[in-house]
């Protein structure tokens, strides 16, 4: 497994060792403390739609709407690996002005997550809000003294409670989305996202005798000094390690970004996957008739202050 180790801008390290999986479908481009819920006051968001799940080449989308008028909300969770984290997209006015470096979920009465986020407009202009590998619930603690990877897993009784999603921001805007019973939701989203991993795992294996290869990254010893160290988690000593999955286009460039693993669950994760769909660039995968197809590739990111 290739790795490299090179100074970031900051007083840092991040290191970057690579994978890769291949694949045979074309990707699809499309542009995309503990507080109990009982205590909610602020603004309730009925569904104004069913829940709806879409199947793409690298990843599965379940999307709903909510609310009307300005308050009018999208909600997207996809999946794209078996592991039990989702990218989580919400469109529209009520994420119009988020301020600060966190936003804080919580799912249902599960312990509130506060993490990271990208804020940004639709190319019809409606605010985004985007956050990679969001897990269903914060872990209790963190053990600094330890680099292991940890586990966010919820029981499927625990997901079948979950009915709310809320939302706070640093400035007082918070809103809830009534999602109603979601573990029917979450087993279609789950299996979906399973069908996809073991599909790509299993286009990964090139038939012996023919032209298929994986994906070859390009200037990948470039890549940590490009990959941004989040300056709040630098002030604070915060290290961690992330392991990621890419999908690489047929021309090479980088089509998505899942989480699989963390040690520092919500704080690294919108760091890297921004960085990695913005710099990560690849001599794309080849079929057994030697043309390029879409791939997987799986890397491990390490923030490591000097």
């Amino acid at each position: 497994m290739k790795r490299t180790v090179i100074a970031a801008v900051l007083p840092a390290l991040v290191s970057v060792h690579s994978t890769a999986l291949a694949q045979d479908d074309k990707t699809t481009e499309e542009t995309q403390p503990e507080i109990s819920n009982a205590d909610f006051s602020g603004l309730d968001l009925a569904p104004a739609s069913e829940w709806k799940l879409r199947r793409y080449n690298d990843r599965c989308r379940l999307s709903r709407n909510f609310g009307t008028g300005e308050n009018a909300t999208t909600l997207w969770l996809e999946q794209g690996t078996k592991e039990p984290a989702y990218n989580l997209t919400l469109i529209g006015g009520t994420v119009r002005y988020p301020y600060g470096p966190a936003v804080r979920l919580q799912f249902g009465d599960e312990n509130e997550i506060i993490r990271s986020y990208i804020s940004a407009k639709s190319s019809r202009g409606r605010p985004i809000l985007m956050m990679f590998g969001v897990s269903l619930t914060q872990p209790q603690q963190y053990d600094n003294d330890k680099n292991d990877f940890m586990d966010v897993a919820l029981s499927s009784e625990r997901e079948a409670a979950i009915s709310t999603l809320t939302v706070r921001t640093a400035v007082p805007r918070k809103f809830r989305l009534i999602l109603e019973n979601m573990g029917e939701s979450f087993q279609r989203l789950r299996a979906c996202g399973e069908a996809i991993h073991a599909k790509l795992t299993d286009a990964s294996l090139p038939a012996e005798g023919g032209a298929a290869s994986g994906p070859s990254p390009i200037g990948m010893d470039e890549w940590s000094k490009k990959i941004d160290y989040p300056r709040y988690l630098a002030r604070s000593g915060m290290e961690g390690r992330i392991q990621i999955l890419l999908t690489v286009k047929a021309n090479g460039k980088v089509g998505n970004c899942f989480i699989e693993r963390s040690n520092r669950p919500q704080l690294f994760d919108d760091s890297v996957c921004l960085s990695m769909m913005k710099i990560g660039q690849f001599e794309p995968a080849t079929d057994a008739a030697g043309e390029p197809v879409a791939s997987f590739y799986r890397t491990s990111v390490t923030f490591q202050l000097n």
